[in-house]
């Protein structure tokens, strides 16, 4: 079956290399194909601008701010971020998962994960920020209180509601919940304004700083950090220095511990790896942190935030990598390896493509045969002439002449079929002289008393 199907392929094949249409259409595909490769290899060569969309969230929060800077910085480095604020951080993920934004900034502290969505960058700590009315001196005076936890289905919302079930508040029975957007808690009456508020930015928080100054709250120390981070993996240690918020009175009065929670970026894992890797460019790029007047720590950026790493990341990370290293040459060993083996086979396929070579005409072979015949009859002639054509020489060189044609006779036949002539008779009169000289040779033999 195998020695079928080799012959049938062999078959085909010689059709194709016969046919030169079909040779041409052949070398026309492959020619294309190569040609494809080439131009996208030389396409991701050349600098590209790449354009991504962005989310900071609501547009009063720090992590708007943020992204307001990286938009602002993004162009030096060939990047362009369009920025769409959206609601909460659930809102944002929820985005980023379906592929309506590309990127988020996003805050820690979920339990649960979204799809399609991947971590760019730990960027920097959040803090929540208790804020109380005067009057209220302690976690222990909330009770029976009003606290606003933001709006409902959010990240701030979700710890919130883990702080005060830590500190042993029942959720609608131990104090009013408000879900005021930080928008409506700007445009509030004093006396309309939540008791207490539980809000999560980075430091100094401008939503704290303005409702400190505006409404004279105070900012608490949430005692017990480090006895949360025990039980939940986002939560760590923080701390609001004494007079971040105000000067006077001092706000707060000293420093004070809270919950630290990281702000996370993250991408949809569709996002293209390249204005990924530029965004990270600009994220810690010495400007942004002029800007923004605070560190960002790209040691950091690693944290986990319970997302798998971004392609992004990696094409960032090995940006600076030294050109010639041992793995480089040992993939340039490699490639070259690949393009020997590739070179012969393309040689023999272009040797395919051009078709059988034309066999050159053998009638100059053949008549350099009837040349060496016409040599042997001069010499035949000479012998004949011999008068003592009974001496052993003579019958000695006889016998090779014979031997000669005899050899010469057989090599015309099995040649014949091996080449192309140019005169169809040139056989037929190479063999009629070969045999002419064949019956000469005889002739003389017999007279000197050889048969055979």
């Amino acid at each position: 079956m195998s020695a079928k199907s080799d012959a049938q392929l062999s078959r085909a094949l010689d059709f194709l290399q016969a046919n030169r249409r079909s040779r041409i259409a052949i070398g026309a595909v492959i020619v294309a194909a190569l040609l494809l490769l080439a131009g996208r290899s030389a396409y991701r060569l050349v600098p590209r601008h790449h354009s991504i969309t962005m989310t900071g969230g609501d547009i009063v929060s720090n992590r708007h701010f943020l992204a307001r800077i990286l938009q602002a910085e993004a162009p030096k480095h060939g990047l362009t971020l369009v920025i769409e604020p959206v609601s909460s951080g659930l809102d944002a993920l929820e985005r980023v998962s379906q592929g309506k934004l590309g990127v988020a900034l996003v805050q820690g502290g979920l339990e649960h994960t979204y799809p399609n969505v991947e971590h760019v960058a730990t960027v920097m700590p959040e803090l929540v920020h208790l804020l109380v009315k005067p009057g209220i001196n302690g976690m222990d005076d909330l009770k029976g209180r009003s606290i606003n936890m933001g709006i409902k289905n959010t990240a701030s919302r979700s710890i919130a509601l883990t702080l005060l079930r830590f500190a042993g508040y029942a959720e609608d029975v131990d104090y009013v919940e408000t879900n005021f957007t930080p928008e409506q808690l700007l445009a509030l009456p004093f006396r309309k304004m939540p008791d207490a508020i539980l809000t999560v930015s980075s430091v100094p928080s401008y939503l704290v700083e303005i409702l400190v100054r505006k409404h004279r709250y105070q900012v608490m120390e949430i005692p017990f950090p480090e006895s949360l981070a025990l039980r939940h993996g986002w939560a760590a240690n923080g701390l609001i220095r004494a007079y971040t918020y105000d000067l006077a009175p001092v706000v707060p009065e000293r420093d004070i511990q809270t919950v630290a929670v990281n702000m996370h970026l993250v991408a949809n894992a569709s996002a293209e790896p390249g204005a990924i890797a530029k965004l990270l460019e600009v994220l810690y790029s010495p400007s942004v942190e002029n800007r923004l007047l605070q560190p960002i720590d790209a040691k950091k950026m690693m944290l986990p935030s319970g997302y798998p790493i971004s392609q992004g990341v990696t094409e960032y990370l090995h940006r600076d990598d030294t050109f010639l290293t041992m793995e480089l040459w040992k993939k340039a060993q490699g490639v070259f390896g690949l393009l020997m083996s590739f070179a012969g086979m393309g040689v023999v396929f272009l040797r395919w493509l051009r078709g059988k070579p034309p066999e050159e005409p053998a009638d100059e072979e053949f008549h350099g045969y009837l040349a060496e015949v016409v040599t042997l009859e001069k010499r035949l002639m000479a012998l004949q002439a011999d008068v003592a054509l009974e001496r052993a020489a003579s019958v000695a060189e006889l016998g090779k002449m014979r031997q000669r044609l005899g050899e010469l006779r057989i090599h015309l036949l099995e040649r014949y079929p091996k080449v192309r002539l140019e005169d169809p008779q040139l056989l037929d009169r190479c063999l009629a002289t070969v045999r002419a000289s064949q019956d000469q040779v005889q002739h003389l033999l017999s007279r000197t008393g050889v048969s055979r």
